[in-house]
């Protein structure tokens, strides 16, 4: 069984290392591109939106950028009531826009996630739609290392959740791509990755469930580098399989921000340790708002892996298919229990 390692990080952290030193170099031109992005008008006009994570970082910027874009409907999932709540209330008196809807949701619980899904499914009414779904919620580690449910959390809450809610939304996704009459890109689903999920090489799913100990910085070099890659692997296989509807699907890397996902991760000045510079969260959203909303050339490219506005190769064992068909059964498998 192949995997990534949870152990020793000496080796692991300095590649860590030169990935995001590498990274850098390329900030100045991709976010200079990004910044000229004019999302077409009507790019989000009588649609549907639903965004997990959006009550902080790039997703709090997010909510506000479809905002501004009339959506028909937009659902802000998030595990913090008055947090979440105050974002949105800030958004609807900025733009003037009344159409979103509060859903709470955390993502390290399979509970939470289903009973999501089920008030998303209540204030849709009887013919729901759906036709951009954002996975972004996300951490680096908080707390115990295991979730209620059993599994790592870091691997629940970047990834297998968001399997699960995907799985959850996905026949209202695909019906909803038919009656758009399965136009290429009228439906899409981004999942935000990250560069960290480079350094895989594939996944153990015994550590899934019996995670060794690790400390704060060996999990972001560890596990959540592998929820990453999954998130990246799982978008290759979905694409494909949505081929058919027209439904395109992205993993991005929203580039180096300035989140407190460093500090959750046990990192006090990434810039110093990794000799890097921090872009803003508002900068970090803009990946997210392209591949959400672009009607040019990402159009041709659905599966593919974005950096900062720019097509990127993501990790080469993201393309194989026999790793593609594992993580769908196995994960499949682990949350069984929450598709009916």
């Amino acid at each position: 069984m192949i995997g990534i390692f949870f152990g020793s990080v000496g080796t692991g952290s300095a590649n860590f290392h030169i990935i995001l030193r590498d990274l850098s170099s390329t900030i100045s031109f991709n976010m200079a591109s990004l910044r000229e992005y004019v999302p077409p008008s009507n790019s989000l006009t009588n649609k549907t939106v639903l965004i997990t994570g959006g009550s902080a970082g790039i997703g709090k910027w997010n909510v506000k950028q479809f905002a501004l874009l009339k959506p028909k409907r937009l659902f802000v999932l998030g595990r913090n009531p008055l947090k979440t709540q105050a974002v949105i209330d800030a958004v609807r008196a900025e733009t003037g826009f009344e159409g979103i809807h509060f859903v709470v949701c955390d993502t390290s619980s399979f509970k939470s996630v289903k009973s999501a899904v089920k008030r998303f499914f209540k204030l849709t009414g009887d013919d729901p739609e759906l036709h951009l779904l954002v996975c972004n919620a996300g951490t680096s580690v908080m707390g115990e290392n295991k979730t209620a449910d059993g599994y790592e959390l870091l691997w629940q809450t970047n990834y297998l959740s968001h399997f699960l809610l995907t799985e959850l939304l996905l026949p209202t996704i695909k019906k909803t791509a038919e009656k758009e009459g399965r136009a290429p890109g009228s439906v899409r689903v981004v999942n935000v990755s990250s560069i960290g999920h480079l350094r895989a090489t594939g996944i153990d799913y015994e550590q899934t469930r019996n995670f060794p100990v690790y400390t704060p910085r060996e999990a972001i070099a560890g596990p959540y580098s592998l929820s990453k890659f999954a998130q990246v692997v799982d978008t290759k296989r979905r694409a494909e399989e949505l081929k058919e509807y027209g439904i395109m699907v992205y993993s991005l890397h929203p580039g180096p921000v300035d989140t407190e996902i460093w500090g959750k991760g046990g990192i006090t000045d990434p810039e110093k340790q990794f000799s890097i510079k921090l872009i803003s969260d508002e900068l970090g959203s803009l990946t997210t708002l392209y591949l959400s909303t672009a009607s040019d050339e990402v159009l041709s490219h659905s599966g593919s892996y974005y950096d900062q506005g720019q097509l990127a190769d993501g990790n080469p064992k993201a393309e194989e298919k026999n790793l593609q068909i594992e993580l769908k059964e196995k994960s499949l498998e682990q949350v069984k229990d929450w598709l009916e």
